[in-house]
């Protein structure tokens, strides 16, 4: 409410005041105070910086992360890498000079970090690069990149395995029209066909490891470098028109090997050796291991359990059948650093992320 008020017996001086009520119930007003401590706002939780993928140097004295910053105005996430010192938590690197970098990994001897960032010529691809943390000297490694993602370093530090979107030869002139003949041609992406590759860090030759239409969702590599564990998406003409296999790879000879095949396509990841290199850990639904057995009436889709595949049986074995939590953390939008399996050659326990009602939480066999 704002009034006027007599000033003087003498009516000559005038005054405005201003008279503010508050009509809630139980209602505060604020109260004028040079303190900077203030109820969070939006703009407080934008201005904020959080952290993202974040990963360990193998000894776990250097930690890596993705730094991400809101810029108001220009209405954009920006971000860069962080190396930290573990045990002060200093800072040691800021590498502010390659906006939006990411998926650092360090080198086995901790010595080097590689990561990408995107092309400038080409916002659609990524390039390869290698930072000497002792010399700060930085390499370009590969260019042109298309959907780089998940390396993976050799114990002996002489070759990086990745996966990656595999060169297509395509028409100039696009036709006038495509007949597609196959269910999964009306899906999104099915054109970008993901592959493994290895790169030689001595001469710098790089080779596509996979090929064709049956892509490579994820990879690992077994402790003694020798052996990659691939999970590969395969096109069927009939239903489920997918199905999912495991296939190992002889890193020297080239052999590889089918060691698991469902005949549906269930939500299959984390692939991860055990420290023997005998054994396979990874995530998937209970309803749709083979060969099947009573299905329930009602199919939950974020039903994970964990399985351990032995390798010279082909025989596979549900670690976490009467374990109630969900074994992945994506199941309410919460995303690990990197994975969501570890299996610690030091105890030979693995352990998991697995979500358990409303909360993440970490697991051990």
């Amino acid at each position: 409410l704002v009034g006027l008020r007599n000033s003087s017996e003498k009516r000559r001086r005038w005054a405005l005041k201003a008279v503010i009520k508050a009509k809630e119930k139980n209602g505060v007003l604020p109260v004028p105070t040079l303190s900077k401590l203030h109820p969070l706002t939006l703009r407080d939780a934008y201005a904020a910086d959080y952290v993202a993928r974040t990963t360990l140097s193998g000894d776990g004295s250097l930690v890596c992360s993705s730094v991400h910053r809101a810029d108001l105005a220009a209405d954009k996430w920006r971000s860069y890498l962080q190396i930290r010192n573990t045990s002060n938590g200093n800072v040691v690197l800021d590498l502010k000079a390659f906006p939006q970098a990411g998926s650092a990994y360090f080198s086995p001897d901790g010595g080097s970090l590689a990561f990408q960032t995107p092309d400038p010529l080409n916002k659609k691809t990524h390039d390869l690069w290698l930072l000497n943390l002792k010399t700060h000297e930085m390499t370009k490694l590969l260019s042109a990149q298309r959907d780089l993602r998940d390396i993976l370093w050799a114990p002996g530090g002489d070759f990086l395995y990745f996966i990656a979107t595999a060169p297509r030869k395509r028409p100039k002139t696009p036709p006038p029209y495509e007949r597609f003949t196959q269910m999964y041609q009306r899906w999104t992406g099915w054109q970008n066909w993901s592959h493994a590759f290895s790169f030689s860090m001595k001469d710098g030759s790089l080779h596509q490891l996979t090929a064709g239409p049956d892509t490579v969702q994820d990879m690992a590599l077994s402790p003694d470098g020798k052996t990659l564990a691939l999970l590969r998406i395969v096109h069927t003409v009939p239903r489920p028109y997918l199905i999912t296999e495991i296939w190992t790879y002889d890193v020297d000879s080239g052999r590889s090997k089918r060691v698991l095949r469902w005949l549906r396509w269930p939500d299959v990841s984390e692939l991860c050796f055990s420290p023997d290199g005998k054994k396979i850990a990874f995530v998937s639904s209970p309803t749709n291991m083979p060969p099947g057995g009573n299905k329930p009436k009602e199919q939950l889709a974020y039903d994970f359990d964990l399985f351990v595949l032995n390798l010279a049986s082909g025989k596979t074995k549900d670690l976490t059948a009467n374990f109630a939590p969900a074994v992945d953390s994506q199941c309410i939008g919460d995303y690990p650093g990197r994975r969501n399996v570890w299996w610690s050659p030091l105890d030979g326990k693995i352990y998991f992320i697995a979500t358990d009602k409303d909360t993440v939480k970490l697991y051990r066999t």
